[in-house]
This record gives structure tokens, C-alpha cells and sequence, in this order.
């Protein structure tokens, strides 16, 4: 795998890829949405190991650098589809609709996406991000589905 990351890959997301190749029974041929998906180490490995449908998403200034990871690596996953959009904590299903109906050219109905598993890595590292990461979470997530979040750091008990 090769990736462009404009900085570091943290520790989390570090872990959560060892995990998925640990269990890879998570991902395979399921839909994957990576929030905060920073160099898409997650999301990328999902892709590698089976997943149908690899949604990616961050800020709208990352969504380039997004790309240009899963350019570098689509052709080891061939029967995955990748889509790369803006997302940011506190929208909701509608707005990941909305951007994949603008953007996407995914062979499913995206107004009928159903989301299997949910991954992100030291998305909550600022506490004003919990309220809105939650809303967003558990708009993505069906009854059915999974939400793998891994955190590295300490946390302020105060909070």
C-alpha cells in the first residue's frame, strides 16, 4: 500500500488497520464509510481486504488527498468501488447522500445506501467534535451495523 499523507499516520490508525486484518470478516463485502478519514489507512485496507463499497470522507480541503490515495492504491482492489467526498462531523446521512449523488459514479443507488461499518481514527480529539461526531455516527449508523472508533491520547476527566 502507498500512501500520500501530508503529515504523519497516527497510532490509531495504525491500530484499527491491524485490527481489520485481524478480522477481516468485517469488512468483507460490506459498504465502509471512513469519517475523518486523514490518509485513509482504514478505509484503503477495507478496500484490500474485500469491502464492496469504501465511502472516504473529511474536510472538503482533504477530499484531494483522499483521491490521490485511492488513485495510488484502487488497481490492488479491483472489485471495490471508492468514493472520496466531503463530510464533516455534524451532518448527517442526507448531506453524505447528497455529496455522493453529486459526486458519485457508484454502480448502487446511493439514495438506498445502507452502511455496514463505520470507521475513524482520533476524530474526537477536540471536545467541542463529541456532540457533533455522535449526531453524524449514529445518523450513518443502521440498527445492524457497526462503528469502529479507536482514540490514542488522555482525556481530560474534567469534561
Amino acid at each position: 500500500m502507498e500512501l500520500e499523507t501530508g503529515g504523519s499516520i497516527w497510532h490509531a490508525g495504525m491500530a484499527l488497520t491491524h485490527h481489520l486484518l485481524n478480522h477481516d470478516s468485517l469488512v468483507k463485502d460490506k459498504v465502509v464509510v471512513e469519517i475523518g478519514a486523514g490518509c485513509a489507512l482504514p478505509g484503503i485496507a477495507s478496500g484490500l481486504l474485500g469491502a464492496k463499497v469504501v465511502v472516504l470522507t473529511d474536510m472538503p480541503e482533504q477530499v484531494p488527498h483522499l483521491q490521490r490515495n485511492v488513485d495510488l492504491n484502487s488497481k490492488q482492489c479491483p472489485s471495490c468501488e471508492f468514493i472520496c467526498v466531503p463530510f464533516m462531523f455534524g451532518d448527517s446521512k442526507d448531506d453524505l447522500i447528497a455529496q455522493l449523488q453529486e459526486r458519485a459514479t457508484l454502480s448502487m443507488d446511493v439514495t438506498k445506501l445502507s452502511i455496514d461499518v463505520i470507521l475513524g481514527c482520533d476524530v474526537a480529539y477536540d471536545v467541542s467534535l463529541h456532540e457533533p461526531i455522535i449526531y453524524s455516527v449514529r445518523s450513518l449508523l443502521p440498527p445492524t451495523s457497526i462503528a469502529l472508533l479507536v482514540e490514542e491520547g488522555a482525556w481530560d476527566t474534567e469534561v
